[in-house]
């Protein structure tokens, strides 16, 4: 969902295990606990997605918009 979107950012896919970086020790746990569940909602969407690595790193700021 939005929550975990905003605490988390995939890092990359190499040998079909995508990288997943959460921002802080409280998501990557919560990450850790739904694994399973989420690896089965990403392989239903990206077949190449077979395993998911869960890091803990510091996420950049988005990018301010200009208008």
């Amino acid at each position: 969902g939005r929550d975990l979107a905003k605490r988390s950012r995939p890092d990359g896919l190499s040998g079909g295990t995508l990288r997943v970086t959460a921002d802080n020790s409280p998501w990557l746990h919560e990450l850790k606990l739904r694994e399973a569940e989420i690896t089965t909602k990403l392989r239903e969407r990206f077949p190449e997605v077979r395993a998911i690595c869960l890091t803990l790193a510091r996420i950049p700021a988005p990018l301010a918009t200009c208008r």
